[in-house]
């Protein structure tokens, strides 16, 4: 009898220790298949949405000015009397810079006003010996009809005449004082162009080289030079937009005014001990806006838009796998499942895909899977 009860609780022992040992077998496949689990599916995914996507190339430009004035000074227009202008200041097309001055100028003036006044004087003075030579005409011939007038009439001829003589000498006068004004005008210099008067020469007389004073337009320009692997991919009307190296944290944009057809120069380049020659093409860019912190000569970094498409579905390239046939392929996450999308793409930049065909708006790729879900997914097989 004793023995049956040994024998029953050595039953139920192993029973027990059989079933702790089948949980401790079962929880540690759990965790294994856990962690297997996590370790596999620890992705990123890309929602699906539309964007611009665009290709650019980086050249480097200077700033230089839309148009600039040079004005040298001129001795013989006479001395500098007055400066209008200063360093700095911005000045419209026509506005005086500075007048020289010319004494003969002024002597002359002087003397067609005098000779002026005088003929004026004349005129008005035969004009009142006319006007009471007419009056005692008339009252000759009212009190005597028979009246020998000749005389009279040859005075009123000699008036006639000297008053002729007198306009004359004042439409002289008159036509050589505005002569002098308008020469009296070119002795204001006067600015041909809108912009900033940029420098002006203490003593031009001892410096006839040197610019008397320089004017620039802040319309500025950004030029430069496109290689010949650049050239074919840069067409007027593209956007771009610019850093300048020695200002931090600004940007401007712009558009591709002009680019030459024509090269102007070559560089030698060296590889693998071959040397070769490389065309380069002057380009200009226009800025969107004026700017006069843009100094002429800085030198300026150009991120040029040479093609775009507007709202395109895109994805990561790196969401882009190439499966049988060289056929693209993604893998998508829906519903924390895993699937693989067949997709038929387009143009492509150095971060993003166009997708033509196999993507909808909204829907999740995965960012570079590993290689572990690749095979799970079972992705080269299609």
């Amino acid at each position: 009898m004793e023995s049956k009860i040994i024998s029953k609780k050595k039953s139920i022992v192993i029973a027990i220790a059989g079933l702790i040992l089948c949980l401790f077998v079962g929880v540690n496949i759990y965790l294994l298949n856990k962690k297997e689990t996590k370790t596999t599916f620890n992705v990123k995914a890309y929602t699906i949405i539309k964007k611009n996507l665009t290709d650019t190339i980086v050249v480097q430009g200077q700033v230089s000015p839309t148009s600039e004035e040079n004005i040298y000074f001129d001795p013989s227009k006479g001395e500098i009397e007055k400066i209008y202008i200063k360093v700095g200041q911005t000045v419209k097309k026509g506005e005086n810079l500075y007048k020289v001055s010319n004494k003969d100028l002024d002597t002359q003036e002087k003397q067609g006003i005098i000779s002026r006044d005088k003929a004026l004087v004349q005129i008005n003075y035969y004009k009142d010996r006319m006007t009471n030579l007419k009056i005692k005409m008339n009252k000759e011939k009212t009190r005597s009809p028979l009246v020998n007038m000749d005389s009279l009439d040859e005075q009123l001829k000699e008036f006639e005449y000297q008053q002729k003589l007198a306009t004359l000498d004042y439409q002289v006068s008159k036509e050589t004082i505005e002569s002098i004004k308008k020469k009296q005008e070119d002795l204001y210099i006067k600015s041909s162009m809108d912009g900033t008067v940029t420098h002006i020469e203490k003593d031009p007389r001892s410096n006839p080289n040197m610019p008397f004073i320089n004017i620039i337009d802040h319309s500025s320009n950004i030029e430069g030079f496109l290689t010949e692997f650049e050239v074919v991919h840069v067409k007027q009307g593209q956007h771009v937009e610019l850093r300048a190296k020695a200002i931090a944290n600004r940007k401007w944009t712009g558009k591709i005014s002009s680019v030459y057809d024509t090269p102007v120069h070559s560089d030698v380049m060296s590889s693998n001990n071959q040397q070769s020659s490389i065309s380069k093409y002057p380009f200009t860019i226009t800025l969107t806006e004026k700017d006069s912190t843009l100094k002429n000569g800085l030198h300026m970094e150009a991120e040029i838009d040479i093609k775009s498409i507007n709202n395109a579905i895109v994805i990561p390239n790196t969401s882009v796998l190439e499966g049988k046939n060289q056929k693209d392929l993604v893998i998508i996450s829906e519903n924390n499942h895993f699937k693989v999308k067949k997709i038929k793409t387009g143009y492509r930049n150095s971060e993003y895909t166009e997708v033509i065909k196999g993507l909808q708006l909204g829907q999740r790729v995965i960012i570079t899977p590993s290689e572990k879900l690749i095979q799970k997914v079972g992705a080269y097989n299609d």
